[in-house]
């Protein structure tokens, strides 16, 4: 995932018409273009192309081989597409069930009465494709990216939203406690979160939170913490206290 410095080092060099002319040629004509050619398709300055494409260069657009006096270019396709191919993706248009429709504010508006139900919860992140491979091995299951740096995880009906709230230029806020989740074996999921170094560190109640225990409640849990400090806490099936 592309931060926002890529993001502006990037569309920076892409603002200018000459050095997305010389992106086309690199592209187009496929390999390596020795300087001399590109010299000779341009009208302005061979310092003036010089200048283009030592920003192409450090946007990291571009690769540079450098052979006695002269150089060869290479378009980095690569860095390109997953720059610019990521932000375009934060402009994927909702699905049909995302989008707003009177009706859906109707339905919504005829279940006033009813009790609230809670369908999505976000933990903040600064780097999404990390926290979702975390994420993925410590619950058990893919999820799904969404537009707005965000990877869903569906836990049996409510959603856990994983943002990356770096792609807005700000700091990620940890959860003010817990999040819990019951799980069918605990055991399991504590060796998982053992294995990506996430058992929690501290005690709860006298007692080493990150250890499968039964709590002083009556419920069986270990906790985790992420590497943003969201702290988790998973408990077995059939020892809820609620």
């Amino acid at each position: 995932m592309s931060t926002l410095d890529d993001i502006d080092l990037v569309f920076d060099a892409l603002a200018h018409e000459a050095r997305r002319h010389i992106l086309l040629l690199l592209s187009h004509l496929g390999g390596e273009l020795p300087s001399g050619y590109l010299a000779k398709r341009f009208q302005h300055s061979w310092p003036t192309t010089t200048r283009h494409l030592g920003v192409l260069e450090k946007a990291g657009l571009i690769e540079v081989r450098r052979e006695g006096r002269g150089s060869h270019y290479r378009i980095n396709r690569e860095r390109l597409q997953r720059v610019v191919g990521g932000w375009l993706g934060n402009l994927t248009p909702p699905t049909p069930d995302q989008k707003w429709t009177p009706q859906s504010r109707s339905k919504a508006m005829s279940n006033k009465n009813v009790t609230p139900r809670i369908f999505r919860v976000t933990v903040e992140v600064s780097n999404l494709e990390a926290a979702t491979k975390f994420y993925a091995k410590l619950l058990g299951i893919e999820g799904k990216r969404h537009p707005g740096a965000r990877h869903y995880f569906d836990c049996g009906g409510v959603i856990l939203a994983v943002l990356d709230v770096s792609q807005g230029g700000l700091t990620p806020t940890p959860g003010p406690k817990s999040l819990y989740l019951a799980v069918s074996d605990v055991n399991d999921v504590q060796a998982r979160a053992k294995e990506l170094k996430a058992l929690a560190p501290y005690e709860v109640h006298g007692q080493a939170a990150g250890e499968v225990i039964e709590r002083p409640w009556g419920e069986r849990s270990f906790y985790a913490v992420d590497a943003w400090g969201n702290d988790l806490c998973f408990c077995e099936e059939g020892t809820l206290y609620t």
